[in-house]
């Protein structure tokens, strides 16, 4: 049984998880997307915690079990790339996400923002400052989440201007974060 405090957060994350979808979609596209049943793991890392689908009650309480589909970095929810991925799926439409070019991927996923030189394709027009989808080319995948640091029109702007090197997205969550930060056992001895 889930204690009062748990079942005030998670409804708290899903409702930031919807407002930053909200920015790129109709609530009737979108309702049918988001899982019903959260739970939430914390303490994994300090300042992290992983909000994830739930299908099943497994009957105990597990470390962590389901899909993601939200992350809580020091108290701010973001969409999981898992998420945003399942969300193009279901409406048929990706919004609000960049393509990067293959040598961008690579730097996003370790860590680094996306510059405007790595920007490949831009999905439905975004504002600076809203949360957008990282999208490897090679795959389709979802790679991360960041935030823009110019709108879509700034992007074109800095490019036709030689400013390559300019910050296109700000890297908030990527794939390869748990591989940085969580070292495997061996490397510290």
């Amino acid at each position: 049984m889930r204690d009062g405090e748990e079942i005030k957060n998670i409804k708290i994350y899903r409702r930031g998880i919807v407002k930053t979808l909200l920015r790129a979609y109709r609530m009737s596209e979108i309702e049918g997307c988001i899982p019903k049943k959260l739970s939430i793991t914390c303490d994994l890392y300090p300042g992290l915690c992983i909000v994830t689908a739930m299908y099943r009650d497994p009957g105990f309480k597990p470390i962590y079990l389901g899909s993601p589909v939200g992350i809580v970095i020091e108290g701010k929810i973001y969409p999981h790339p898992d998420l945003l991925l399942e969300i193009y799926r279901c409406t048929g439409s990706i919004r609000s996400a960049v393509e990067a070019e293959p040598q961008g991927v690579r730097a996003f996923l370790y860590g680094n923002d996306l510059l405007v030189a790595s920007v490949g394709k831009i999905y439905r027009p975004f504002r600076r400052g809203d949360i957008v989808g990282i999208i490897d080319p090679e795959d389709g995948r979802v790679v991360g989440i960041g935030r823009a640091s110019l709108d879509h029109v700034d992007i074109y702007k800095a490019r036709s201007m030689g400013r390559d090197t300019e910050v296109a997205v700000e890297n908030i969550f990527d794939l390869g974060w748990f591989l940085r930060k969580l070292k495997p056992v061996g490397e510290e001895y």
